[in-house]
């Protein structure tokens, strides 16, 4: 679990590789699907899913937004 301060400041691109390890490993070990959520709807969540899918599936950006939508 990575715990951030949901503000401006925060540097998250700093997590993005931890996340995106735990998520690959969390899939391949349980087979299971994994929740990522924000308390406050600042959009971190959809930040490092975003991240995940770009580096992960091979994703672009636009695409990436528009499934986060979806």
């Amino acid at each position: 679990m990575v715990a951030l301060t949901e503000d401006s400041t925060e540097n998250i691109g700093r997590h993005f590789n931890s996340v995106i390890k735990f998520v690959k490993t969390a899939i391949r070990r349980d087979s299971a699907n994994v929740l990522i959520n924000c308390n406050t709807g600042n959009n971190l969540a959809a930040c490092f899913v975003a991240a995940y899918m770009l580096k992960v599936h091979g994703y672009g950006v636009a695409e990436s937004i528009k499934v986060i939508k979806r």
